[in-house]
């Protein structure tokens, strides 16, 4: 779309995917992003703890790892949500123009709000990290200080998450409404459960970042309150994402289904009604041909009542509910360890 008509400017972080997309080798900046937090905590780790390998390296190698995951899974959900928005587009009632407006709102921040949103999120979460000890575990001033923009940089991206992810969510059921259904052809819908159970997807993937970050820190002690509180509260963002932006569509299918089953039970009972004429009249050629209508019709009625009212795949959600269990199942046999051993 032309710059002058855009429903707002895009965020500087728009910007720079956009131009790493451009790029041959483009997750090769995420792995320099990882570099760089690494090498930092290992670094004011051991000026504050002293330079023992195995209470500075993991935790630093772990802790990287948070320098681009939020930039990267901003980015990985913008990519699915315009693949997402392809497929639909098919089915999409509106014209070109809003179209492209609609796309744009979905995978774009506003420049204005996310700029604001991220600079007071560097300067509490880098504040904090330099002025608080507890913060990021840093006793030494000199530690801190060097940890704090790396610690700013990374939790930065927390609250842009929050935000770009709610827009999203949002903005795919108000896509959704402005699409037609016919449930002979339900692949279009099905890309947006691909971005909602990615934005799971990333819930729990920074649920399993913090179970083995907080393992690298405290080792035997790591299955902590707060962490126990993160997995209940994580697994439940990541329901809500997969689930509530798609009810709606739900809803849609279940009430088109409905109507296919009642034509096609009219259709039976019309059948059937002139085959029992056909019958007492003696015209049993008529009455075969009619059979074998009942038939196709009933075969019909079976493949209608098979379809799922939910827009999404057995795969996606098999995948999904996979992504769900393994957190699960790491902190309950936690669990057991701690009560048997």
């Amino acid at each position: 779309m032309p710059e002058e008509s855009l429903p707002f400017r895009p965020s500087v972080f728009d910007r720079v995917f956009h131009w790493m997309e451009r790029k041959p080798a483009r997750k090769w900046w995420y792995l320099v992003l990882y570099v760089v937090g690494a090498l930092t905590t290992i670094v004011a780790f051991g000026i504050d703890k002293g330079w023992d390998a195995s209470g500075v390296v993991l935790p630093g190698i772990v802790d990287g790892h948070w320098t681009y995951l939020g930039y990267a899974a901003i980015h990985a959900i913008d990519n699915e949500t315009i693949r997402a928005t392809k497929r639909f587009r098919s089915v999409y009632a509106g014209t070109d123009a809003e179209y492209k407006a609609e796309v744009y709102r979905l995978s774009t921040m506003p420049s204005r709000t996310a700029g604001v949103l991220w600079v007071a999120s560097f300067a509490v979460f880098g504040g904090m990290a330099l002025l608080v000890p507890e913060f990021a575990d840093i006793e030494s001033a000199t530690a801190r200080a060097i940890q704090a923009p790396i610690v700013g940089f990374s939790y930065a991206t927390a609250p842009l998450l929050v935000f770009h992810t709610v827009r999203l969510l949002i903005g795919i059921s108000r896509m959704l409404r402005a699409g037609t259904v016919n449930i002979f052809h339900l692949n279009p819908l099905y890309g947006f459960s691909l971005v909602t159970a990615k934005v799971g997807f990333v819930w729990l993937i920074i649920l399993m970042l913090n179970f083995v970050s907080e393992w690298a820190r405290r080792a035997g002690d790591w299955l902590t309150a707060e962490v126990q509180i993160g997995t209940v509260v994580a697994t439940l963002l990541a329901l809500i994402a997969f689930i509530a932006p798609l009810r709606g569509t739900r809803n849609r299918i279940a009430a088109a289904k409905a109507d296919a089953l009642a034509e096609n039970s009219g259709h039976i009972e019309r059948v059937r009604t002139s085959m029992y004429r056909e019958l007492e009249a003696g015209n049993t050629g008529a009455f075969k041909g009619l059979d074998d209508s009942l038939g196709g019709l009933l075969r019909m009625g079976t493949t209608i009542a098979s379809i799922s009212p939910w827009p999404w795949s057995r795969g996606t959600l098999r995948g999904f509910f996979t992504a769900i269990g393994t957190p699960l199942l790491i902190f309950v046999l936690q669990r057991v360890i701690d009560a048997f051993v």
